[in-house]
């Protein structure tokens, strides 16, 4: 969770103390620092999951 943003994202890659992330739905990647990141409690998590399913259901996949 990037609390900097109120965003939830999978963590994709990292250098230092510089997070990238991207969104669970897909989408552009963004950067975060490691102390505006936190875990995202479960139903942070599973909000996003459904969020992305819905994503996807809507584009025909």
């Amino acid at each position: 969770m990037d609390n900097a943003r109120g965003r939830i994202g999978q963590v994709m890659d990292h250098l230092e103390n510089r997070i990238q992330l991207r969104p669970v739905q897909g989408g552009l990647e963004w950067d975060a620092t490691l102390e505006d990141l936190r875990p995202a409690t479960p139903s942070e998590e599973l909000s996003a999951k459904v969020k992305a399913i819905n994503s996807a259901a809507k584009l025909g996949g």
